[in-house]
């Protein structure tokens, strides 16, 4: 048992390592930084379509950001060329999810559509928010026929700064699928991660999110979290 244990964490650590050379390798290229954004992009391996990323400082509360990271019905309303977003099913207390998601790819190109995952893995004890949301095969629900099927990868990342202030990072990339050239996807798409962090930075405004964030059930843990660190 104490072998089968330890064979296991080596691997654990193997497979961490992995994944933080890849994270640290990413070339990220500034595009540009304007109303308090700062947008890139980034070649993605094996793929001729590139990975683009946004970062802003936003004036509102971790729990304010975590409730509208949950509303993933919400997501139209200020992801950017999001044309529909629709709850398929709920797994877990709306930080496990299974919906349609419909990419507006503008006249005369078809719009694209597939079925995503998002998961939250949230670690308030260290100030991190960070919500994933992936494409993955759903047999149960039929894709628009009048669309073109994608594949799409989406992380937000977040970071405790204070308590009405958090840091957001936005990760977009994708597989249009279909005929369409990577010049054409990224002069819609490079700007994606951009406009959707200056919508957020909007809606977290709302009272429903703000409401929302009072009686978020984070909350113990980011007060904690806070008084841990002295801000």
């Amino acid at each position: 048992m104490n072998r089968i244990i330890q064979i296991s964490s080596i691997a654990l650590i193997i497979c961490l390592a992995f994944i933080q050379t890849g994270i640290s390798e990413t070339n990220w290229k500034m595009l540009g930084d304007k109303k308090g954004v700062q947008y890139f992009e980034a070649s993605v391996q094996g793929s001729t379509f590139k990975q683009f990323m946004g970062t802003t400082i936003i004036d509102a509360s971790p729990e304010t950001v975590i409730e509208l990271l949950r509303d993933v019905e919400a997501y139209k309303d200020w992801v950017y060329d999001c044309k529909e977003l629709k709850l398929i099913k709920a797994l877990g207390g709306n930080d496990e999810n299974i919906c349609y998601y419909v990419y507006d790819s503008q006249f005369p190109v078809k719009d694209r559509d597939t079925v995503v995952k998002s998961v939250s893995f949230n670690r308030i004890d260290q100030g991190k928010i960070n919500v994933k949301v992936d494409s993955i095969e759903y047999p149960d629900y039929k894709l628009d026929d009048s669309n073109v099927k994608m594949q799409m990868h989406v992380q937000f990342l977040g970071e405790y700064i204070g308590r009405n202030k958090t840091k957001l990072t936005m990760q977009f990339s994708f597989e249009p699928g279909g005929s369409i050239s990577p010049g054409l996807v990224h002069g819609f798409v490079r700007m994606l991660p951009f406009h959707s962090l200056v919508n957020l930075k909007e809606m977290v405004k709302k009272e429903k999110y703000i409401d929302k964030g009072r009686t978020c059930r984070e909350l113990p843990q980011i007060e904690a979290y806070a008084k841990k660190i002295g801000k």
